[in-house]
């Protein structure tokens, strides 16, 4: 359904009388631990069947869910994704698909289910590493206390401050450029070198940055932001 699915699940064979009028067929997951604040799980999913009578139902911790149109029937061409909120705690999940006991009146009596994601599970914790390089507008570190930094950045990262280190040290003034056509390369280098000496243009600094993560949505956050940092290595402070 989303093009990288490589698993669909089938409510029986087709063509081959299955499943019986009256059957019952279904599939049982494991628990899922969800994270605070809640969670969700997702799946896309097919029906051919008789319309009002066979179809597909979905519950969660064995409670029937009627969200999203739930339970499904009828003939459906398109592939649907279905979402369902989660509250904290274990969940299980499970699928039915039911036949009723009037024989075959339309469809394919089958029902599939594909792509199948639970948001926000409790994970054994994760720890990022990554080193970036900043600037600050000050002579020194005195700009950039760790306290401070590890505050910043755990904002940036979405996580709690202690769930972060930071460390910062001093790497030099950034390459120098020139602020005119007019103004040689050279020129330019000297005017940096003076004016860092004197505080007065950017200074460079290697930041060193470890997130702690406990969550899929949270590690997939840390992860994903990390990504579009690299993507744009000079970032500025």
């Amino acid at each position: 359904p989303t093009g990288d699915t490589v698993v669909v699940l089938q409510s029986g064979l087709l063509g081959s009388g299955e499943p019986n009028a009256g059957a019952r067929l279904g599939m049982f997951s494991p628990g899922f631990n969800i994270a605070q604040p809640h969670g969700a799980v997702s799946f896309w999913y097919r029906v051919s069947t008789e319309p009002g009578f066979d179809g597909l139902h979905f519950a969660i911790d064995g409670v029937e869910q009627w969200l999203n149109g739930f339970p499904r029937s009828g003939i459906q061409q398109e592939w649907r994704l279905a979402t369902f909120p989660l509250a904290t705690g274990v969940r299980t999940f499970t699928w039915h698909f039911v036949k009723d006991r009037h024989g075959r009146g339309g469809g394919d009596d089958a029902a599939w289910v594909a792509d199948i994601r639970v948001h926000n599970v409790l994970v054994a914790p994760l720890l990022f590493s990554h080193s970036m390089r900043v600037t600050h507008m000050e002579k020194g570190l005195s700009g950039m206390q760790q306290q401070k930094l590890a505050s910043n950045i755990a904002h940036v990262f979405g996580r709690p401050v202690a769930d972060v280190d930071a460390s910062l040290r001093h790497a030099g003034p950034f390459p120098p450029v020139a602020t005119n056509a007019d103004e040689s390369r050279s020129s330019a280098d000297d005017r940096t070198l003076a004016d860092f000496a004197s505080g007065g243009v950017y200074a460079g600094y290697r930041l060193d940055v470890q997130i702690a993560c406990t969550s899929s949505a949270s590690c997939m956050n840390v992860s994903n932001t990390i990504q579009q940092i690299t993507e744009r290595p000079e970032v500025f402070a």
